[in-house]
């Protein structure tokens, strides 16, 4: 349940309370789709590293 804008309490069943509360989710999943985005980008950081160093390990 998201939580509501300061100026929305008490308006629950108005439209604009639940266009906030709409705004508010899709910016909690835009959050977490960053730190995904982070994380995966970490991990092929990761993996990248682990690659050069075989290979350097190889040669």
């Amino acid at each position: 349940m998201s939580v509501l804008h300061p100026n929305v309490r008490g308006h629950t069943g108005t439209r604009t309370a639940r266009c906030i509360a709409r705004l508010e989710n899709a910016e909690n999943v835009r959050i977490e789709v960053e730190a995904e985005q982070y994380a995966a980008d970490e991990r092929t950081a990761h993996l990248k590293a682990l690659r050069l160093a075989r290979q350097k390990a190889v040669s």
